[in-house]
């Protein structure tokens, strides 16, 4: 059996069409009762996670961009933050685990070692989507009080 490439054109653009949008959270940030920016946090089909973070208080605050990737066993195969920080300072650092290795690279350091084991890395600078990769909620907005004790919860 053959197939023609004008036969298998349509059929693949349906099933791409056909597969479910990424699904997004997004979180308003507030301080002091006021919304000063937000977080919207992707996972797209393949699983990757994709966030953005963004707010002002006093005018200051960061632009962020993540990226993380899990590995097949759900630990973190990658992760990549740019943007700028709350003063301005310039954010690019990156961690990713290939096999046994691990490497990494920020404006404060960098490093290639060799691990055993299920490893993981924290960013100086990222948005704080990594400790929360594995408690994705799909689809509802969600707003988040920025600062210590009770107040830094979600909110209905």
């Amino acid at each position: 059996m053959s197939f023609t490439k004008a036969g298998l054109l349509p059929a693949a653009i349906l099933c791409l069409v056909a597969l479910p949008a990424a699904a997004a959270t997004r979180y308003d940030i507030i301080f002091a009762g006021n919304v000063s920016g937000q977080q919207t946090t992707s996972v797209a089909r393949d699983g990757t996670i994709s966030s953005t973070l963004s707010y002002r208080n006093n005018g200051r605050g960061p632009d962020l961009e993540e990226r993380i990737v899990l590995a097949p066993d759900g630990t973190l195969g990658s992760y990549r933050v740019t943007g700028t920080s709350t003063f301005g300072s310039k954010i690019d650092e990156s961690f990713s685990r290939r096999g046994d290795r691990v490497v990494w690279r920020s404006s404060a350091d960098r490093g290639d070692q060799r691990v055993d084991g299920a490893r993981g890395a924290a960013g100086r600078g990222g948005g704080g989507s990594v400790a929360t990769a594995g408690a994705r909620r799909g689809g509802a907005a969600r707003r988040v009080a920025c600062g210590a004790g009770p107040a830094s919860r979600p909110l209905p």
